[in-house]
This record gives structure tokens, sequence and C-alpha cells, in this order.
């Protein structure tokens, strides 16, 4: 016998009020977003897409406060090259060997994705500039 609390839907009849779906929250905008980087396969699945599709200057900061500014171009966009730093590693940045993960990274500024490597290097650099990052930073260009 069935315990009491089961209830068989062909013999109780019940309408069907919602079908809720999961909401996420809302991308809190380019100047709020600040995650830690081991953590960006956590992202709801909307801020992942936003971050794959946008290209831009960020900020990664490591454990000691240091800074590296960096630029994502083309490919997976800001997330793709976030991902190669994961674990601490340098992504390939000769200034972040040696430095101390794991990092956590924000966005200085966005670009179009039509936008040249040669212009986006150019914001990166005037970025870099701004913050000192060559001189108290991790940036060796």
């Amino acid at each position: 016998k069935a315990p009491p609390w089961w209830q068989w839907a062909h013999r109780n009849s019940k309408p069907v009020l919602e079908i809720a779906t999961q909401q996420e929250a809302p991308f809190p905008g380019w100047l709020a977003f600040q995650h830690p980087v081991d953590e960006l396969d956590r992202l709801p699945i909307g801020w992942r897409e936003t971050l794959r599709s946008t290209s831009g200057i960020y900020l990664l900061t490591d454990v000691k406060g240091m800074h590296y500014v960096g630029s994502a171009k083309g490919g997976d966009g800001l997330l793709g090259r976030w991902r190669a730093y994961r674990e601490g590693r340098s992504g390939g940045n000769l200034g972040l060997t040696g430095a101390t993960g794991p990092y956590t990274v924000s966005v200085l500024q966005t670009v179009d994705p039509a936008t040249s490597d040669e212009t986006i290097e150019r914001i990166e650099s005037l970025w870099k500039n701004k913050l000192g990052a060559r001189t108290v930073g991790h940036n060796l260009n």
C-alpha cells in the first residue's frame, strides 16, 4: 500500500497554476563586474555568453594586490582570455610568471568587436599608463 502522502495524478485532478523557469540574476554591468578567475564557470550562462562575445581591456589583480592590464580581442572574448589565467597561470604573459594567483578580474573598457587589434593594443597601452601597471604592476611591455 502506498504511503498517505503519495498523490496519484490519474486520481487527483489538479490545475496547473504556473510552470516556472529558473531566472538568473541580470548581468551587473561592466563597471560593477568583478569576479575570481577560478570561479568563471560558476557564472550564470547569460553572463558567460556576454563575456564570450565581448572584446575589451581588463584588469587582473593577484592576491598581493598587484595589477596586470590586458586585452581580449577576437576568439572567445574576455571569457576565453581569462580562462588562460586559471590556477595562477601566466596566460603566456612573462610579467605574470611567478605572480601569486588566484586572480580577480574586472573590466576597464569594452570595445566594438570590429575594432582593429592595433587600436585595442593602443587603448590597452593607455590604461597601462593611467594605472602605472608597468611601474608597480606585472606589465612588462
